[in-house]
């Protein structure tokens, strides 16, 4: 009888008829669409922590610098590394084996070495160690790779090992402003040492061309003229540079002409190859920018390459089809023109990134564009803007020039 009702299809007392159905197309879509807006949601948040993380690396990297330098002024007569301070040693070596000591700098502007006499792995070969400065204390966010400009052999230390294992070169992350590693035009003739026992063979300080726009006649590198320290920026973010051909270009001369891979000009000159913007766009007083960098603005996302804080956030102009929160991708340095079309004008007004900075009392700071461009962060106090040049900001023009505080 149970059996009847059953193959009847009767429902039995107490049973449970079971069911068991698919997704629906729409369900399913439904389904995905949500995932997708949950993701929309969380991917921003999950991106800016990561930036965060690297940029607290990045802050800590440049505290070490802060630190290592007050150290370094302490133990040197108050005179801070540089040119003709630190870089003189570097001079009097170039063309020599002598460069393969861990003690001297691997450029006549490195000042980088001088501070990291104390990390036990910095090697003494000179190739070795100019590279392993670039890759083992680099901003996280930094990952693009240079082309080398090699001088003459003779000016080089040649090791063919040493260049083969050093095959992968990063390009710098950090860069001082060199104004406070120039003397004023006071010292173009004093002698800073002399090479063995030829007293014609001397070293000079290095002074600014007299045809810059800021001079400071009397500066030398001491700790108490460079100013208000809380202000003064000592080491910043910075890349340099990207040529007008669109790559990366490292100098590798021990005592380069200008600048080398460890310096640059600062953010308030507009042709600065780190820091400058395109010929043709605005100041931040609304003036009109003549001169350019040579990569005309597409170095602006190279070096301020870190986001604003959440509130303040802007999508940052992308590099090579990435957004600026990821790093540039480790397979050289050339950019197309289609990726040189994407940096929006190379404009400061439309630079949302950021650069960090230590000062020299030691403490870090994140700037965005517009108060990287303030005139006194770069120069030591006392230096003279002569004429009337058009820089990020504009200052007075008074008799005589006008004097940075």
């Amino acid at each position: 009888m149970w059996e009847s009702q059953i193959q009847e299809g009767v429902e039995m007392p107490g049973s449970v008829q079971e069911k068991s159905r698919g997704f629906t197309l729409t369900e399913l879509a439904v389904t995905i669409a949500a995932i997708a807006i949950m993701l929309f949601a969380v991917c921003p948040a999950l991106t800016y922590a990561r930036d965060r993380a690297r940029t607290v690396v990045c802050e800590s990297t440049l505290q070490g610098f802060g630190a290592g330098m007050l150290v370094y002024v302490n133990e040197n007569l108050d005179y801070i590394p540089g040119v003709n301070t630190s870089g003189v040693a570097t001079r009097m070596k170039v063309g020599s084996s002598a460069l393969n000591a861990r003690t001297v700098p691997v450029q006549s502007y490195d000042w980088m070495t001088p501070l990291l006499q104390g990390d036990p792995n910095l090697p003494e070969r000179w190739v070795q160690r100019f590279n392993y400065l670039l890759g083992e204390y680099r901003c996280p966010l930094q990952t693009a790779t240079a082309l080398l400009y090699r001088p003459s052999v003779a000016y080089l230390p040649r090791d063919d090992q040493d260049w083969a294992i050093s095959h992968t070169w990063l390009a710098p992350s950090y860069l001082m402003p060199a104004y406070f590693s120039y003397w004023g035009q006071a010292h173009v003739n004093d002698v800073l040492a002399t090479v063995g026992a030829d007293p014609y063979l001397q070293i000079r300080a290095s002074v600014p061309s007299a045809s810059w726009p800021v001079l400071n006649t009397d500066f030398n590198s001491h700790f108490e003229q460079v100013g208000p320290a809380a202000r003064k920026v000592f080491v910043a973010d910075g890349t340099r540079y990207l040529t007008p051909a669109g790559f990366i270009d490292l100098d590798l001369s021990p005592d380069p002409v200008y600048f080398g891979a460890f310096t640059d000009v600062g953010a308030w000159e507009p042709l600065s190859t780190t820091y400058g913007v395109k010929a043709g766009t605005m100041n931040w007083d609304g003036n009109t920018v003549s001169t350019g960098s040579p990569s005309q603005g597409a170095n602006l996302p190279l070096n301020y390459r870190h986001r604003q804080t959440p509130a303040g956030s802007v999508p940052l102009t992308p590099v090579r089809g990435l957004s600026q929160s990821d790093p540039l991708p480790l397979n050289g340095p050339e950019l197309g023109d289609a990726d040189t079309q994407a940096f929006v004008a190379g404009s400061a007004q439309g630079n949302h990134g950021c650069i960090n900075v230590v000062c020299f009392d030691g403490h870090v700071e994140r700037l965005d564009d517009r108060a990287s461009r303030d005139i006194d962060r770069w120069y030591p106090t006392g230096s003279v803007v002569h004429g009337s040049p058009i820089g990020m900001t504009t200052v007075p023009s008074v008799p005589g020039g006008y004097v940075i505080p």
